[in-house]
């Protein structure tokens, strides 16, 4: 079984490389905000910088990013689809 994300903290030099799908910002910090793509990424970026933070890859596109504003610790949810069409 394969995880369903895994966080990476690779070379976060540069933005997605295909679709940004949505963006929220963080909701206890206002110089960051996430962004999800259709290349398979969430990215967390750092408004001080222009630049990501970290980010974490999917198993396929992702089409909604979420986080809790009442939550006491970070969660970030993130619907993705890997775009197998079988049923």
């Amino acid at each position: 079984r394969r995880p369903v994300v895994q966080a990476t903290r690779q070379s976060c030099r540069s933005g997605h490389t295909g679709a940004v799908a949505c963006v929220q910002w963080f909701p206890h910090d206002t110089g960051a905000f996430v962004s999800g793509g259709y290349d398979a990424l969430v990215k967390l970026w750092d408004t001080n910088t222009m630049s990501p933070a970290c980010d974490f890859e999917s198993a396929g596109r992702v089409h909604c990013v979420c986080m809790s504003e009442v939550a006491s610790r970070h969660n970030l949810i993130a619907a993705c689809a890997d775009g197998d069409d079988r049923e």
